[in-house]
Parts: C-alpha cells; sequence; structure tokens
C-alpha cells in the first residue's frame, strides 16, 4: 500500500478505535460535516458528524464495552476522493442483561471519503449487516423483525440469524 492508501484505510481503523476506547472526539474525526451513514437493512441513521457522535454516544452508554475488527481493506485514491470496503466484525457487551450479555455481527463497510485541508475523512458510509447472533438490543436494534441484509447476498432469500 501507498502511503495515501494508508492513510484512507486508516479513517475506518480511527473509528474502531474511537468506539472501543470510548472517545468521542477521536470518533468525531473519522466524518465530515455532512457525512451520511446507512446500514443496509435499516436505511438512513445519521445525516450529519453532529447525529454521528451523538448515537455513537447513546449506544456506549447502553453497553459495557465494544470491540471492533477490520479486514480485508481494499482502498481506490481518485485526487482528492476515495472509496474503501473493509470487513467487519463488532461485539457488543453488557454484563447482567435480560436478554443476553453479548452481540456479534459481521459486515462489510463501504465508505466515500474526501481529502480535506487536516486529512481524509468518511463522507458516506453504508454497513451492509450480514450475519448477528446474540442480544440485538445491545447494537441498537430493538425491532422485532429484524433481519440481517441477506438480501444482496443471496438473490433474494432471507437467511435466519
Amino acid at each position: 500500500m501507498s502511503p495515501e492508501h494508508d492513510a484512507v484505510a486508516e479513517v475506518l481503523l480511527r473509528y474502531a478505535v474511537a468506539m472501543d476506547v470510548s472517545n468521542l472526539e477521536l470518533l468525531a474525526t473519522c466524518y465530515t460535516d455532512d457525512c451520511r451513514v446507512e446500514v443496509s437493512n435499516r436505511g438512513l441513521v445519521a445525516t450529519s458528524r453532529d447525529a454521528i457522535v451523538e448515537g455513537a454516544a447513546a449506544l456506549l452508554a447502553a453497553v459495557d464495552a465494544t470491540y471492533h475488527v477490520i479486514t480485508n481493506q481494499i482502498v481506490e485514491v481518485d485526487g482528492d476522493r476515495a472509496r474503501m470496503s473493509a470487513y467487519a466484525q463488532t461485539s457488543y457487551f453488557r454484563r447482567g442483561s435480560p436478554s443476553g450479555d453479548s452481540l456479534v455481527v459481521l459486515g462489510i463497510y463501504e465508505l466515500e471519503l474526501r481529502r480535506l485541508a487536516d486529512g481524509w475523512r468518511a463522507s458516506h458510509v453504508v454497513l451492509h449487516e450480514l450475519w448477528s447472533k446474540g442480544n440485538l438490543e445491545l447494537g441498537g436494534q430493538t425491532n422485532p423483525g429484524y433481519e440481517p441484509a441477506w438480501l444482496w447476498l443471496r438473490d433474494g432469500a432471507r437467511g435466519d440469524t
């Protein structure tokens, strides 16, 4: 990888660390002011950096810990714009939760990024949740009809969690 590709890939790694150490200031450095975040099976989740940070603060307040693993990053840079995809495994933990102490989610992130004066920032993030197991409430998903985003992977067939 080139230093440019490394700088782009570092944005998602910075996000993962920020969430796992509950550092909202660091989290804010990952996004443009007008960043949009979507989860493929839930739609638009946030439309600004402030909304992203507020949502993360609420999620982090509701769990004891998170643990993110980011792998298989593919980066394409075109001037001051870039695209990146990466695999992710995210775990959420809350001791003593009546519905279970943990949730594990597997997914793929797709990001569009812009280079700003102070570095690369995500301007659009889509998380395709592929599989989950555990207490869905820990990941902010309390809809009893929740299903992961199998449609785009399995030709319209839905899988069980």
